[in-house]
């Protein structure tokens, strides 16, 4: 278990500390399952990683990030990329929950990332063959 440095804005910070944040999107893992980190004086522990879009972020799990809605998920991700938006790159989203509550979780993070997209509702895709 390594003790990771991990920057956050002011607004993930207080998201963090009201219990709103457990998920962070970066471009590449901020370390290993089991890793800690500080982030609004609250320790905190990296349960795992995944991959998916920006946009899928922004549409299925930007309550994880800490926002209200996908547009404040996306406004944000501007702001700090620049004014640049592009939905289609792929990320790695970085989960982790605050240390005191990680030994009363039994789901791994496979586990819950399939709970949590059991609950999108599916919109089959249309295409021709």
């Amino acid at each position: 278990m390594t003790y990771l440095q991990v920057p956050m804005r002011p607004k993930s910070e207080l998201a963090i500390e009201q219990g709103n944040k457990i998920m962070t999107t970066r471009g590449k893992p901020l370390g290993a399952s089991g890793d800690t980190f500080s982030a609004a004086g609250i320790v905190q522990v990296l349960l795992g990683t995944f991959d998916l879009s920006v946009k899928y972020v922004m549409d299925y799990f930007y309550d994880m990030e800490g926002f209200g809605t996908p547009e404040e998920f996306q406004k944000e991700w501007m702001s700090i990329n620049w004014g640049r938006w592009q939905p289609d790159k792929v990320k790695v989203c970085n989960v982790f929950v605050p240390i005191w509550t990680s030994s009363m979780l039994r789901l791994t993070v496979r586990e819950a990332i399939i709970a949590r997209l059991a609950m999108i509702p599916y919109k089959p895709m249309e295409f021709e063959l």
